[in-house]
């Protein structure tokens, strides 16, 4: 069992993705530059990715302090019920965070009933752009996970080479993403599981996508950033387990739409080619910000399933957050959640 810290995307302060939003009079500009490097390929699409993860089907708590020279940390709790079962569970984690910015040191720990994972980040290497990050987690059935990987990234280039241990296996993966105009990048992704005592080399899953961005910003006097468009389209080959294991074959395309400040769109659809699991797969998603303190969301899925969320911050520092799904197919499987989050300042 695991669970994980919340991001500050969570926050009642940051409803809208891309970061926090201002109430009063601001603007929104389409094709502003990025001010920030160019992400990783592995990151396409996670405008979208981040918006469909707002939608709680379980009871939660979130408690995060403010940061203190450097030192933050994280608790929540939750409570998970089987669907199938009916059974019910407590999951509690805890997560210190410590950035050392004269350094470039960022160190995370975080604890819970199943796991202690661990993970370092070093990005003051003396060349600009390079970031190394080592990770480690460590189970209860001993089957640990540990990774090395090395990154760059610019406004207009970014790559990572990394290795990684799992299940007995290591896995070598390098990505690539370049900017072809301002708001234009391409990048490839390939993963190869190296050769042990048992089992050859094989390749495990290859990417190749085109990333269309803009930029708006909330508020001209903070120069900060939000995702005005990002839409992403992608071809991969990637290991299936429907398959026994053989490379299937996958195309797709991801889009976030920010319309103005209160209003985001968002949709994700792929379509699996081989048979005879060629399937579709598609997601939509609409955020709507009501006041300076209530936010709704609705998501639809290809299978019949409706999410509802409802985000209404009662302070400046607590922000509650109601969900429902429920299968438009079968009305029997439906499920609710809450959570609470309360961020110190």
């Amino acid at each position: 069992m695991s669970i994980s810290i919340p991001s500050p995307s969570l926050r009642g302060s940051d409803i809208l993705p891309g970061g926090p939003t201002v109430v009063g009079t601001p603007t929104l500009r389409t094709g502003v530059p990025s001010l920030k490097p160019l992400p990783l390929f592995r990151d396409s699409g996670k405008s979208v990715n981040d918006l469909f993860k707002l939608f709680p089907n379980n009871y939660r708590v979130e408690i995060n302090t403010p940061q203190d020279n450097g030192l933050k940390f994280s608790f929540a709790a939750e409570r998970r019920q089987d669907r199938v079962t009916n059974a019910t569970s407590m999951f509690v984690s805890s997560q210190a965070r410590c950035e050392i910015p004269s350094s470039g040191v960022v160190l995370v720990g975080t604890i819970d009933s199943e796991k202690l994972e661990g993970e370092v980040t070093l990005s003051n290497l003396g060349l600009s752009g390079i970031r190394s990050t080592f990770k480690g987690k460590f189970l209860e059935n001993d089957k640990n996970e540990v990774s090395g990987e090395v990154a760059y990234a610019s406004s207009s280039l970014s790559g990572a080479l990394g290795l990684f241990y799992k299940d007995d296996r290591s896995r070598l993966e390098s990505q690539v993403s370049t900017t072809v105009t301002n708001n234009l990048s391409v990048g490839a992704l390939a993963s190869l599981y190296l050769p042990n005592a048992t089992q050859e080399a094989a390749l495990d899953n290859v990417q190749l996508g085109v990333n269309y961005f803009t930029f708006g910003l909330a508020n001209p006097a903070t120069n900060q950033p939000n995702v005005r468009h990002d839409f992403n389209s992608y071809i991969k080959a990637a290991r299936n387990a429907k398959l026994g294991g053989e490379l299937a074959y996958t195309v797709g395309t991801r889009v976030f739409y920010r319309q103005d400040l209160n209003t985001v769109f968002g949709a994700d659809v792929s379509y699996t080619l081989q048979r005879p699991f060629k399937e579709l797969d598609a997601k939509f998603v609409a955020e709507r910000r009501f006041d300076s303190t209530s936010t709704g969301r609705v998501a639809i899925e290809r299978s019949g399933k409706v999410r509802l969320a409802l985000a209404s911050k009662l302070s400046p520092n607590l922000t509650f957050t109601l969900g429902a799904d429920v299968n438009a197919l079968r009305i029997e499987e439906h499920s609710v959640g809450a959570t609470i989050n309360f961020t110190g300042n």
